[in-house]
């Protein structure tokens, strides 16, 4: 219904939600039937073991990008110098990775009591590595999480004793552990970032952002601004002082707040929606339960959908909801293997080979373009790759990889610059923005190059040092007006942060 009365910067914006959500659907109705043929304990056991796993692949990733030997391995997600940055496994984003293993170390807690005890002995050195891979990160977010966990494991053992509460407090003291050795470490010796360290930073740009969101609300209450949209909406609002107050080194594209940016993007209608899955999981949260493990999960993905985005990724969000299809009892009511599940196992087995087989095809289709395949230079190969731009699943990453590669020149320059303004309508980054600018300026439109030049000085102003060491050997006078600005900037306000 949105894309009928809210426009977005490309059909992307809306299908890829959707499409999500229809995959979530069809992963419930299948988990259903798992659930009501193999039972609950079975499918945990397998949760449980499968974050452990998966949490002991991420340790061994990190291990390699402490010590810069995963460089040599092409595929993994890398971070920029591991030992200042923090690391991230192989999630991509060092936030991503503490969650992941925040959920490792309760999984550990929960099957603790369920194993022999030398295998105890196992899965305690195993917890120890997940939580001292955490105080790593320096992600500030289980500062928030581990006094929420002691409580709510403190109020589930009243009156009923669970060993596996018990060891949820235990984790979380491991984890404070760890937390506190690592940044005693980094004041010794140095290296990295600990949450310690980090939390001194506050967190008012979220704030910022969050007051955001209600401002779009209030202003877009039924459908919100769009899929898509929230983006540039932050861009602008950052132009006002009330909001540009507060400043840090980049432009958040998400509010790091899940509920929020719901409200922003999707507004009363998008909350009906989500409703009923809060109401579930905060349901399971609240049942007395002496091995509530699914209720702690949610614990960690609900405090963590406060602060950061993490459930807008599909890996995270999937998760979340195997974890809501779990709390629910199947209306079955009886173990027999019948055709329904058949049916419903085999859709989401036969959607998932079709995505991707889909998925992998579009790939590889695009794959010279995202290892930078030297050939495609110049406007002949940004005619040739706009070709992708009518695929609605790839328009929006083809049409930022062109802007990334066009010649500055007159050549072409009316579809140059009706690209750009696409492109940064859907991210608004600074180095979308300086484009625009730049043949802004070079079809004499220098006014508006001017505004777009200081809007990028408001929202970046990290990013000024950047550019003027690039425009330094610029010689025409597009680069010399925009290198003047960002120069009257430098002596007006002195080094950025």
């Amino acid at each position: 219904m949105q894309p009928r009365f809210v426009a977005t910067p490309y059909l992307t914006n809306n299908w890829v939600p959707a499409l999500i959500m229809l995959v979530a659907a069809l992963l419930a109705w299948a988990l259903f039937a798992l659930h009501d043929y193999y039972g609950l304990a079975r499918l945990m056991r397998l949760l449980a073991w499968g974050l452990v796993i998966g949490g002991l692949c991420n340790v061994l990733v990190v291990t390699l990008q402490w010590y810069d030997i995963a460089k040599r391995v092409p595929w993994l997600a890398l971070g920029a110098n591991a030992k200042v940055h923090g690391v991230v496994g192989n999630l991509g984003q060092r936030n991503w990775l503490t969650e992941y293993l925040l959920y490792g170390m309760l999984a550990i807690a929960w099957l603790l009591p369920q194993v022999a005890r030398s295998k105890q002995r196992l899965l305690w050195l195993i917890a120890a590595a997940f939580a001292w891979v955490v105080a790593m990160t320096g992600s500030r977010s289980p500062v928030l999480i581990a006094p929420v966990l002691v409580l709510w494991a403190f109020w589930q053992q009243r009156g009923n004793k669970s060993l596996f509460m018990r060891n949820v407090m235990l984790m979380v003291g491991l984890l404070v552990l760890a937390t506190f050795l690592f940044w005693l470490q980094q004041q010794l010796w140095g290296g990295g970032e600990s949450a310690i360290t980090s939390i001194s930073r506050g967190g008012m740009r979220r704030l910022v952002e969050w007051q955001k969101c209600i401002d779009l609300f209030l202003t877009h209450p039924w459908l919100g601004v769009g899929w898509g949209n929230y983006a540039w909406y932050s861009f602008q609002l950052q132009q006002i002082p009330a909001y540009a107050k507060v400043v840090e080194s980049s432009m958040f594209d998400h509010a790091h707040n899940a509920f929020f940016q719901i409200l922003a993007v999707t507004g009363l209608a998008g909350l009906a929606c989500i409703a009923p899955l809060v109401w579930i999981g905060l349901r399971q949260i609240f049942r007395r339960e002496q091995d509530n493990l699914v209720g702690a999960l949610l614990i960690v993905i609900l405090i963590r959908a406060q602060v950061e985005w993490s459930l807008w990724m599909p890996g995270f969000f999937f998760f979340c909801v195997i974890l809501l299809a779990l709390c629910q009892q199947p209306a079955w009511g009886h173990r027999a293997w019948k055709p329904s599940y058949r049916l419903s196992i085999g859709v989401f087995a036969a959607s998932m080979l079709l995505l991707s087989s889909l998925s992998l095809y579009q790939y590889t289709r695009l794959s010279r373009i995202f290892v930078g395949d030297k050939n495609l230079k110049g406007d002949v190969a940004m005619i040739d790759l706009l070709s992708y731009s009518q695929n609605i699943w790839l328009a929006a990453t083809t049409d930022r990889i062109v802007a990334a590669r066009l010649s500055y020149d007159r050549n072409l320059l009316p579809m140059k610059l009706e690209l750009l303004e696409q492109v940064s309508r859907n991210t608004p980054f600074p180095d979308v923005l300086i484009r625009e600018a730049y043949f802004l300026a070079l079809n004499g439109q220098t006014a508006l190059a001017r505004t777009r030049v200081q809007q990028i000085l408001v929202a970046y102003p990290s990013s000024r040092d950047k550019y003027i060491i690039t425009l330094l050997n610029d010689p025409s006078p597009e680069g010399k007006m925009i290198l003047n600005l960002l120069l009257d900037h430098a002596r007006r306000y002195g080094p950025t942060r």
